[in-house]
């Protein structure tokens, strides 16, 4: 049933943002594919986060609407599917786009306690 409805939410995926890609939101569909993937060996979940990556970095490894100057976390969770389909595939420009997000995490604000800050428009908020 879960596989079902997971092919349903795949099919009619429509982005979170139109304006901005790779949200945590969005990362939080390609992790499941992922698992799924692991789990069933189903190339459709692999196809889908491919299709969506494909549509956010570029060859050279740009992140498309990322700005690393908002030290926003919540861009760093869609990292987990760049990790997954370098390893799988090696295609360089997942390793650069990876590259980028650890970049961000290098000079993540942080809290006095070591908590990284949600964005950097939000001082010493932790969410």
């Amino acid at each position: 049933m879960i596989e079902t409805f997971l092919h349903q939410t795949i099919a009619a995926f429509d982005p979170y943002h139109k304006a901005k890609l790779m949200t945590y939101e969005d990362a939080i569909l390609l992790l499941a594919a992922i698992k799924f993937y692991k789990l069933t060996n189903d190339k459709t979940y692999v196809d889908f986060v491919g299709d969506y990556l494909s549509r956010c970095v570029d060859e050279s490894g740009a992140i498309a609407t990322y700005v690393l100057e908002d030290y926003n976390i919540d861009n760093i969770l869609v990292g987990n599917a760049l990790l997954f389909m370098y390893e799988l595939t090696g295609v360089e420009k997942y390793r650069l786009a990876m590259a980028t997000l650890r970049q961000q995490l290098k000079n993540q604000p942080r809290t006095s306690s070591r908590n990284f800050w949600h964005k950097f428009r939000y001082p010493y908020q932790i969410w």
